[in-house]
């Protein structure tokens, strides 16, 4: 008697297989070339193996095709498949691997639309109060989610386009891909534009670049596919005087030579309205470019809300133009202010002593070069970085 063997052949197992390996050979098969796992698999390849699993696990339909093959089972041809013949093939799948689709990706109804992001500039006021703030949006929607949408003209409703792709050598390989005018359904649906107000909460403490998230208002194309997400992201403005580093605030304060010396109070207006009246006491001395640090005067910490970064202040000190003070006040100057020792091992001899004058200033540009040459010296440091005591 006659085997027949192609359906066998097409699941890769011997005419005389039992069950067991029939059913492992079919779920190895089916992962490989399911449409919706593999995208570019030509989809009559997973009709082919379905046919032959559907014949072959069927032990009467079995003992048919081996005595008889296919034109024994009602002049069945495994060769011609139509676009309807899919269904039963799918729901064969669903049944023997399960309706989840775990091991082959998302069902249709689970597929997701792409996210829309929205840049929302905020005050750092804004970030430091925090605020509700109405955002209008203009998103797509569907006129009628039941309604039965028209062929896509760009893959004839198909839901997949066919492209040519040369490989070399004079071979060329048939690739199959989703299509992006319809997102694979093969129809198209009414849409309109539909206005809508958001309110965004920004809450106390917020970053630049956070992200509030509102789920399914993105634009909406097809009943088959869940809208995307809208993503709002914060920016924050520049402030006319403060910065920020996550969650301490940073300000730059001016003072004259004599406040660096004998103490000065300067006022400095909060995010919230209050004045702080930042004090140094007469006898601490402030130097150019020191970092003064104020407890709990910083921004707000999400989720702790009695807790808050703190305030630096960066001190610049002002010296007085050239020539600005007479000969008597620098005298009185030499006298109140202590001098700087000198060492005694170097002796000025009247005949080696040569007399030169500081030039101008240096530009911007010739002090970067000069300094890209100057060598590292090995110096002690003091701490400059201190807490103020703060008068509200």
């Amino acid at each position: 008697m006659r085997m027949h063997h192609e359906l066998y052949d097409i699941l890769g197992v011997e005419v005389d297989c039992d069950q067991t390996e029939i059913k492992k050979a079919y779920r190895r098969c089916a992962k490989q070339c399911h449409p919706d796992r593999n995208p570019g698999v030509d989809p009559d390849l997973f009709k082919k193996v379905s046919h032959a699993y559907e014949i072959l696990s069927d032990p009467q339909k079995r003992e048919k095709y081996d005595k008889y093959g296919e034109q024994g089972l009602h002049g069945t041809n495994n060769n011609m498949f139509t676009q309807d013949e899919q269904q039963p093939y799918d729901d064969l799948f669903s049944a023997f691997f399960g309706s989840s689709f775990d091991d082959f990706g998302e069902k249709t109804q689970n597929l997701k639309g792409e996210n829309i992001r929205h840049v929302l500039p905020v005050s750092l006021e804004d970030l430091y109060l925090g605020k509700v703030i109405n955002l209008s949006i203009e998103r797509t929607v569907l006129v009628d989610r039941k309604k039965k949408g028209r062929k896509c003209l760009e893959c004839d409703g198909k839901g997949f386009v066919t492209t040519n792709r040369y490989i070399g050598f004079g071979i060329s390989q048939r690739w199959k891909s989703k299509c992006k005018n319809c997102s694979g359904h093969g129809q198209l649906f009414r849409t309109k534009k539909e206005r809508k107000v958001l309110q965004v909460n920004i809450e106390r403490g917020m970053e630049d670049k956070e992200e509030i998230r509102f789920e399914g208002m993105a634009d909406e194309t097809s009943p088959f596919i869940k809208p995307g997400d809208l993503i709002v992201v914060l920016e924050q403005k520049q402030h006319s005087y403060f910065s920020r580093v996550k969650n301490n605030l940073y300000i730059e304060l001016s003072i004259s030579l004599s406040e660096a010396i004998g103490g000065f109070e300067l006022p400095v207006e909060t995010l919230d309205k209050r004045i702080l009246l930042i004090r140094n006491d007469q006898g601490t001395v402030i130097h150019p470019n020191m970092r003064k640090r104020i407890v709990n005067e910083g921004m707000p910490i999400r989720d702790k809300p009695t807790e808050r970064g703190d305030l630096v202040v960066r001190f610049t000190v002002v010296f007085p133009p050239d020539h600005s003070i007479s000969e008597e006040a620098c005298a009185r100057l030499r006298v109140l202010l202590p001098g700087i020792p000198r060492s005694s091992q170097v002796r000025v001899d009247s005949d080696r002593v040569v007399q030169v004058a500081i030039c101008k200033e240096l530009s911007s540009r010739q002090e970067d070069f000069a300094n890209s040459e100057q060598p590292t010296f090995s110096r002690k440091t003091q701490k400059t970085e201190d807490s103020f005591c703060v008068i509200l």
